[in-house]
This record gives C-alpha cells, structure tokens and sequence, in this order.
C-alpha cells in the first residue's frame, strides 16, 4: 500500500479556496485530486453508491475544506455496519468513518458505526477536515450523507 503525503496540496487548494483537497481510496490504489473549480462555503458528501449498498473493501480518506472559518456538518442519513462485542467493550471494528481536523489530526468524530443511528452535529475548530471512511469486505449498508457549510462569526463571510 502506498501512502502519499498530500500536505503540499492541500495548502495549496486551501489557499486556493478548494472545498474538496482530495479524495484517495488506497483498495483501489487510484489517486484522485479534486481541483478547485469555484470558491464553496456550503455542500454535501455522501458514502459511494448512497443511499444504495456502498462497496466493500475501501479505504476513503476526503478532506474538507473552506476559504475561512469553521466546517459545520450535519448528518442527513448514517447506516453502516453494526459495531461489535469485543474483549474490550463495544467497538466498530469493521466499516467506520472518522472526522479529524487537517493540520493537527485532533479527533472530532472518533469511530463512529452503526445502522439507522442519529449523530450529533460536528463543528470543525480549523477551516480543514479530513473524512475517513473505512469499509471490510464482508457486510455493507446504505452509508451516510450529510450537509456541511463554513461557520464565520458576525457578519462574516465565508469566500476570502
């Protein structure tokens, strides 16, 4: 498995006012960079296949972005695999998403599984995330979908 550092692009498309760095699926061994087409203070993202069945055996790593602020996600759908009863508690062993800030890798969603389940709204510290999806090859589920827009105080506004 090769792994890329992709820092020297993601400050460059964070600059560049990206809202999509780049997405990676290491199964695949496809490195796919997004480039900026326009400035975007609000979106959505969703698991591939959504709201159909999402692959198996996937190593997806997004990375979010806004021009300046923070990055407010709200969970529309989440149904992936069910976490299971290990030596140490219950935990997603299997498929699962994380959300860590960019820069500092400071965890803001830890491992999160489960089927039909209502997350909290997640508020990014920094104007960058990164998204990890992590898929087995054995069970999938419909995935997860949600909204995102960049947070900025008083009269703010998002675009530099």
């Amino acid at each position: 498995m090769q792994i890329l550092d992709m820092s020297f692009y993601a400050r460059k498309f964070i600059f560049a006012s990206c809202f999509i760095v780049f997405s990676i699926n290491y199964i695949d061994q496809r490195d796919v960079i997004v480039p900026c087409t326009e400035p975007k203070c609000d979106g959505s993202l969703k698991s591939d296949n959504y709201p159909f069945r999402y692959s198996r055996s996937r190593h997806d790593n997004t990375t979010l972005c806004v021009p300046r602020g923070k990055i407010k996600i709200n969970w529309i759908d989440f149904s992936i695999e069910q976490p299971e009863h290990t030596g140490y508690g219950v935990e997603c062993v299997h498929d699962w998403i994380k959300i860590v800030e960019c820069e500092n890798q400071e965890i803001l969603l830890n491992k999160t599984c489960g089927r039909n389940i209502t997350l909290p709204t997640v508020t990014s510290k920094t104007n960058c995330i990164n998204i990890i999806f992590i898929t087995d090859g054995n069970w999938e589920s419909r995935g997860w979908y949600f909204t995102w827009n960049a947070v900025v105080g008083k009269n703010g506004n998002c675009e530099i």
